[in-house]
């Protein structure tokens, strides 16, 4: 006779071998499980130890849009930078003749790799405290450190005008005002600052080197000051009145002549003298021959460009140059390079955006050029000796420009259509600052 004990283990086995069995395959799964989801995390890691430049690269080739995508993905991805889209100068366009139609200002901003429109932006005059359009006019734009300085003024007797200044980035769609100013009807003032417009330390300044024969005028406002600060000092009589556009370089606010001329202004003690009265013979000629000129700064450099195809005759005795000023000579020397930079220039008027490019060559632009953008076209010019050479020309239906951009810029914007201003602005460090 089996015993029992013996019979309740014999009848329990199966039981046990099916407990065994459940269990067993439950700890298989979860491996296989476990397995999977450590798959899954290496193959993740993989994606983010991607070299930073193949990184860059793919985003190079990426629209707008999907490089907003692509930074989501990881905080690798999130901190990489394109490598030649970011180099590349944004432009816009204002539509002048709106505001005496609508009362807004509109704004139309494009991502140079593609030509997009990346915002339409619209501001109303009114809520600026700006009055209708009847009361106002001479509606004017300059760019200073990739801000919109736009001006109107209105007139308040017949010698007297008021003036209103309104501040816009485009990229981060601050706006805010400075003081209104009431001048006399002649008054012709050039506006800068010291640096971004936002910040605390910034300082704004109106120079009148144009009006009268015999005084220089400076107008000076800091952030949180109540009122422009008005200073006036005496012109010496060989310096030709300008109006063209001071310069900020350490500290010291630049003013030059058509001719060549230089005065300058100390922002700290508010000094102002006269640093050459020489007269260089070949912007004499430009000026006389109505060639357009623009006064800017290159990598601490004081730089004079003439430039202006459409100004030049088979008569005129001027040509187009680019010099800098030598602070030892005190005199303007010919350029013989741009530092790697290449300069972008508008039609109408000559208004100059520097980008630097590091390398070879950037998305098909190359270093040491101007791109001159018309409606049409592009022209390319080589920095010889100080003089613009003409390097490449290309039409907006010319098909063999390979990857430049000049032929994207052209399709959409007619930039010699007088009621759209065109202008550049310094590409953002980073696609999370733009609009």
């Amino acid at each position: 006779m089996v015993p029992k004990m013996s019979v309740v283990f014999i009848l329990s086995i199966p039981f046990f071998l099916e407990t065994l069995h459940k269990l067993f395959y439950k700890k298989k799964k979860k491996e296989v499980g476990n397995s999977k989801e450590v798959g899954s995390s290496e193959m993740m890691n993989v994606w983010c130890e991607l070299d930073t430049n193949l990184l860059g690269e793919i985003m190079d080739r990426l629209c707008f849009k999907d490089q907003a995508r692509f930074r989501a993905v990881c905080k690798t991805w999130l901190a990489v930078r394109p490598i030649t889209s970011t180099r590349l100068p944004w432009y816009f366009y204002v539509d002048c003749s709106l505001p005496t139609l609508t009362n807004r200002l509109q704004f139309r901003l494009y991502e140079p790799t593609s030509s997009n429109l990346v915002s339409l932006y619209n501001i109303s005059l009114i809520k600026l405290g700006i009055p209708s359009p009847s009361s106002y006019r001479y509606l004017s734009v300059a760019i200073e450190h990739n801000w919109l300085f736009i001006t109107c003024s209105g007139p308040i007797f017949s010698n007297l005008r008021r003036r209103y200044f309104i501040l816009i980035s485009l990229f981060t769609k601050k706006v805010f005002t400075l003081p209104v100013l009431i001048s006399y009807s002649s008054f012709k003032f050039m506006i800068m600052s010291t640096t971004n417009p936002d910040s605390p330390n910034c300082v704004f300044f109106l120079v009148d080197a144009a009006s009268n024969a015999h005084k220089i005028v400076v107008l000076s406002y800091r952030n949180g000051d109540k009122d422009w600060i008005f200073r006036e000092f005496d012109r010496v009589v060989d310096f030709l009145p300008c109006n063209c556009r001071p310069v900020y370089i350490a500290g010291i606010m630049y003013i030059v002549s058509p001719y060549g001329q230089l005065a300058s202004y100390d922002t700290v003690y508010g000094e102002f003298k006269f640093e050459s009265l020489f007269v260089d013979e070949l912007f004499r000629l430009n000026y006389t021959s109505s060639i357009y000129h623009r006064v800017f700064q290159l990598n601490g450099q004081l730089m004079l460009i003439y430039f202006g195809c459409r100004n030049i005759s088979a008569t005129s005795l001027g040509k187009q140059c680019i010099k800098m000023y030598d602070w030892s000579s005190k005199v303007w020397i010919p350029a013989i390079t741009l530092g790697g930079n290449t300069l972008f220039v508008r039609d109408r008027f000559v208004e100059v955006t520097a980008v630097n490019i590091e390398d070879t060559s950037i998305n098909g632009v190359l270093p040491n050029k101007l791109y001159w953008f018309f409606d049409g076209g592009c022209v390319i010019y080589s920095i010889v000796d100080g003089e613009l050479v003409e390097f490449k020309s290309i039409n907006s239906d010319d098909h063999d420009g390979g990857n430049l951009p000049e032929d994207k810029y052209n399709h959409d914007v007619s930039f010699s259509d007088a009621i759209k201003a065109v202008y550049w602005l310094y590409p953002p460090v980073s696609t999370t600052e733009t609009i």
